[in-house]
């Protein structure tokens, strides 16, 4: 299978790009190296679990030039400067300051409470909840699916709070000394995505939720002028023991779309086989046919034509505010991609949204752009003392890279306010501690 082999080339090029940049900023926190790092997991992953699907590489090929073009801005600063600055600071952000917790509990707090309120305006008896979640997550689902779900406050609110909370509780968790233990800042960060994804069947909120807590950490790491290693050993094994509870708890999701769990125990394991293959892998095989069908002509299947999108498949949260009467099906696309018996899916990656709205050379021109204004922000988050807005930036970006397999995040009104909220609390953060500093000073 030459092409298959040529896409895994292609994939561990990718990994060898990031080891490049890596060699030259000396750490791999930088936007270069955790794109490359992502990529090359979302590409070799996919080559790996379905190893008899033949795959066209040209769309590999795409996604490395993507990658590599991302990561030549990464050259344009003195990473090494910037770390030695970033290590002279005596006097940094406070990561473990109470209004730093106290603002984490609060919204934290207001998560899981609208996450609740939004079930019964959604008509979701509390009831069933307790005694018979499958059938109640379920229907939800259904609801969602069929456009049934009401607009309201406390379902929006659900989704803003819980992204703040899981960065803060990052902050928190990273911040904290090592002999504490700080399993109460992981229990409120994920709980009110664990319980949308048990009653709703949203999978991809806890996904988002756990990146972000990490990206948090990541700040604090950064705060502390600590650059390597990329995750501490110890966190590695502590992760570990949450691994299982997290494929539990995806898999009772798959359930709850319809398996028949009275058809036996290996029906219900092929069907979250292929459920758990579909959501892992099916985005570079679709996306790979589809560019070879825009290409070369060779795809498997005929896709929509869209001429006219024009950036909103990348921004259609703005969009959607300034009025468009652009309106995209809740999967974003229509069109199904199937590979025999493995797997099935309608996600495309955030290439597809890309090529749509600028083309091909236009979208690795927005590579390029992206790169400049990544590695900037990421150059001011190093070098300031108290870094707030550069330090939102650096979070959600990390979540941007996470849902790149997926889709441009956005199409998410939530995660704008998301940025917002959690610049707001690290700005007024900086400024508390700031004054706490002073008068300390002053008064010795």
């Amino acid at each position: 299978m030459p092409e298959k082999f040529l896409a895994i080339c292609f994939a561990v090029s990718i990994l060898t790009q990031a080891w490049l940049v890596r060699l030259l900023a000396g750490s791999w926190l930088i936007p270069a190296c955790l794109y490359g790092l992502f990529w090359f997991v979302y590409t070799a992953i996919p080559l790996i679990a379905a190893p008899g699907a033949e795959v066209n590489p040209l769309g590999i090929g795409y996604i490395l030039l993507s990658c590599i073009l991302f990561s030549i801005t990464a050259c344009a600063f003195d990473w090494k400067a910037a770390q030695y600055t970033n290590r002279l600071h005596t006097v940094k952000s406070n990561y473990r300051s109470k209004f730093l917790k106290r603002a984490f509990l609060l919204i934290g707090a207001l998560a899981i409470l609208a996450t609740t309120i939004n079930w019964g305006l959604q008509g979701i008896s509390y009831y069933d909840i307790l005694f018979n979640l499958l059938d109640t997550s379920g229907e939800y689902m259904s609801k969602r699916y069929s456009g049934d779900l009401e607009r309201n406050i406390a379902a929006q609110a659900s989704i803003v709070l819980t992204y703040p909370t899981a960065i803060l509780g990052g902050v928190l968790y990273g911040a904290k000394p090592k002999t504490e233990s700080g399993i109460y800042l992981i229990l409120v960060s994920i709980a009110s995505s664990v319980l949308m994804m048990l009653v709703e069947a949203a999978k991809g909120t806890l996904f988002l939720t756990l990146v972000l807590f990490w990206g948090g950490m990541l700040l604090s790491k950064i705060n502390n002028g600590r650059f390597v290693p990329i995750v501490e050993p110890r966190l590695i094994v502590r992760a570990l023991i949450w691994i299982p509870v997290i494929i539990f708890v995806t898999a009772v999701s798959f359930i709850a779309r319809g398996i028949d769990t009275e058809s036996g125990y290996l029906f219900i394991l092929d069907k979250l086989h292929y459920y758990f293959l579909s959501y892992s892998s099916g985005h570079l095989y679709a996306f790979a046919d589809w560019f070879a069908s825009i290409t070369t002509g060779g795809g498997s299947m005929a896709y929509a034509s869209i001429t006219d999108s024009n950036g909103f498949y990348t921004f259609m949260s703005l969009f959607n505010l300034f009025g468009t009467t652009k309106v995209a099906p809740p999967g974003v696309y229509d069109d199904y991609y199937y590979l025999g018996e493995l797997l099935q899916t309608n996600i495309y990656t955030h290439y597809r949204g890309l090529i749509l709205d600028f083309g091909i050379i236009g979208s690795l021109l927005v590579m390029i752009f992206a790169g400049i204004i990544s590695h900037l922000m990421y150059f001011l988050l190093i070098i300031h003392r108290r870094p707030w807005l550069s330090a939102a930036f650096y979070v959600h970006l990390l979540g941007y890279i996470y849902s790149s397999f997926i889709i441009s995040l956005f199409i998410w009104n939530s995660v704008f306010a998301s940025f917002f909220i959690t610049a707001l609390i690290l700005y007024m953060n900086s400024k508390i501690c700031c004054n706490y500093q002073i008068n300390q000073t002053h008064n010795t």
